[in-house]
């Protein structure tokens, strides 16, 4: 037997092994849960998740219950991992040229960002908010109650 016959057995093992591998699943969650300010739902926003050491930002749109479904890529299944959470008002909504034309032409007035008392600035940045989140494997919830 050459050398060359002894050395392909052994040079072949690391790529019999690396496919029956596979690829490694990353850990998800699902999360979901509800905002309250002043024991009121808060009925428009959109709750963000951010996770700074994978770089993560996940997001859920609040509901007129005041609640939402994290959603991360499209689905529901978000990396696990440790999150702050801000939650912003709704955006502004600007007309485009069909909507003007369904109402004979009158150009809303806009007046920028409302202003949704209901979410008090502190919570609306990642840097005042204070607030933080574990998401783990499987099924997770997570119920807000704003202060001033």
């Amino acid at each position: 037997m050459t050398a060359l016959q002894q050395f392909v057995p052994f040079a072949l093992l690391p790529l019999l092994i690396a496919a029956g591998c596979g690829e490694a699943k990353i850990p998800t969650g699902k999360l979901s849960g509800k905002i309250t300010y002043k024991a009121a739902p808060v009925t428009g926003g959109t709750v963000t998740f951010r996770n700074n050491e994978q770089g993560i930002v996940a997001a859920g749109t609040l509901d007129a219950s005041g609640e939402y479904h994290l959603m991360f890529a499209g689905g529901p299944e978000v990396p696990a991992g440790d999150y702050v959470i801000t939650i912003t008002p709704p955006e502004t909504h600007v007309p485009i040229a069909s909507e003007l034309v369904s109402v004979g032409g009158q150009v809303p007035v806009v007046n920028g960002q409302r202003s949704f008392p209901n979410i008090p600035a502190k919570y609306r940045s990642f840097n005042t908010s204070g607030l933080k989140k574990t998401i783990d494997e499987g099924e997770n919830s997570c119920d807000l109650t704003l202060d001033e």
